[in-house]
C-alpha cells in the first residue's frame, strides 16, 4: 500500500500539472489576424474559368479560396502550433491597404498584401493586373 500512494501522487501532479493546453495559449497569442472592416468579406477574381478563386476574409482570418476550395490561415498557423512549431504573424493595415506577414520555424514568410482599388473591388499585390470583385 506504501508504494500505490506515491505512484498516485505522481499520478495525481502528472495529470494536472502537465498540459500542452497551456504552451498552444502562449503560441496562440502570436496569431493575430484581424483583417480591417473594409476588406472582410468575399472576394473573388473576376475573371476564373476554375471556378471560385479569391480570398474570404472575416474578423479573425484570412481564407484562400482555389478552384471552390477553402483553406483557412489561421487553421494552416494552428496547425504549426499543434505541431509544437512557433509562429507569429504581424498586420499592416491602412485606410487602403492590408498587410499580413506569418513567420514560420526555420525562417521560413509568407506576405499576403491587399490594396482597396473601391468599394467593390481590390487586388492582390503579388500578382500584377488580379482584381477580385466583392460578392
Amino acid at each position: 500500500m506504501r508504494k500505490i500512494t506515491p505512484l498516485l501522487a505522481i499520478l495525481f501532479f502528472l495529470l494536472f500539472n502537465c498540459s500542452s493546453d497551456d504552451d498552444n495559449a502562449s503560441n496562440n497569442s502570436n496569431i493575430q489576424i484581424n483583417p480591417p472592416n473594409w476588406i472582410q468579406g468575399k472576394w473573388l477574381l473576376e475573371d476564373s474559368s476554375l471556378g471560385e478563386m479569391g480570398w474570404e476574409f472575416t474578423s479573425n482570418d484570412l481564407i484562400i479560396i482555389n478552384m471552390s476550395n477553402e483553406i483557412s490561415h489561421r487553421g494552416q498557423l494552428q496547425f504549426y502550433i499543434d505541431a509544437e512549431q512557433e509562429v507569429s504573424t504581424q498586420e499592416e493595415i491602412t485606410s487602403n491597404t492590408y498587410k499580413l506577414t506569418s513567420n514560420y520555424t526555420a525562417g521560413q514568410t509568407t506576405v499576403y498584401s491587399f490594396t482597396k482599388i473601391s468599394e467593390t473591388e481590390i487586388s492582390w499585390d503579388i500578382i500584377e493586373n488580379s482584381t477580385y470583385e466583392k460578392q
